[in-house]
């Protein structure tokens, strides 16, 4: 027997183990601090009131889980006009259930509008196309969706001229949670494209959340500072527009 080559062969097996085991035992420390970052990252989120992201908008199924159970949903956006279209049906059955509506979108004619119109008509999409045409103006998609809801008694309407952050959704259901979904996307690019994503957020009595930052609080803030010191009555606003001939 050639004891030099078994002692060889030895060594070398157990070289080979060592570095296999250190390999692998590299690779697991890589995969376990991703792991641990990223579980982190989730709990600090969640801490603040977001529970997931992604580039998915309101699905039809979250709009009427959240239509069953809300006691109160407010709306931002700067028409809103394709949300209420889309979701008439659903907001209507949650309005005849006895749940109100509080939408807050731009004023008609505004230089705000102008200035998105410009440049979404200088925008183009990847066809070539401008994002907005020449003849669509928001004002009219605007005047559109406040027709379609002026007599309804549950739906409270405001207009605003230059507050506009993000549209989002804040719902306050009846099993005591409050819940939100906001759309994060920059002019010229419109909410609804693939320019944009959507941040979930939730809040309840059980859970405990960060003190100094919190998702739900800093929309609510928004929201309800825009509606009682930022915003005209859209009714008031509309007379006035129509007493006007047209002009704000």
């Amino acid at each position: 027997m050639d004891w030099n080559y078994v002692a060889e062969e030895l060594i070398a097996n157990a070289l080979g183990g060592i570095l296999t085991a250190l390999v692998t035992a590299l690779i697991g420390t890589i995969i376990a601090k991703k792991y641990l970052s990223q579980l982190n990252f989730n709990r600090q989120m969640q801490a603040i009131g977001i529970i997931n992201t992604s580039t998915r908008m309101q699905t039809r199924r979250e709009i009427a889980r959240m239509c069953e159970k809300a006691e109160l949903i407010r709306l931002m956006n700067v028409s809103g006009v394709n949300y209420l279209k889309d979701n008439e049906k659903l907001l209507k059955s949650a309005m005849d259930r006895g749940a109100s509506v509080q939408l807050l979108c731009c004023a008609p004619d505004s230089i705000f509008l102008t200035d998105i119109e410009e440049m979404e008509h200088n925008q183009k999409d990847p066809s070539g196309k401008p994002l907005r045409s020449e003849e669509n103006h928001i004002s009219d998609e605007i005047i559109t969706a406040y027709e379609r809801y002026a007599d309804e008694e549950k739906m409270e309407i405001r207009f605003y001229n230059t507050q506009y952050r993000m549209p989002y959704v804040l719902v306050y259901q009846n099993d005591d949670q409050i819940r939100a979904w906001l759309t994060v996307t920059l002019p010229p690019y419109k909410a609804r494209s693939k320019k944009s994503f959507v941040l979930r957020g939730e809040k309840s009595g059980t859970k405990t959340y960060n003190d100094e930052i919190n998702f739900i609080d800093m929309i609510e803030t928004n929201f309800e500072n825009i509606w009682e010191h930022g915003s005209v009555s859209a009714k008031e606003y509309m007379d006035r527009r129509q007493t006007a001939g047209g002009e704000k």
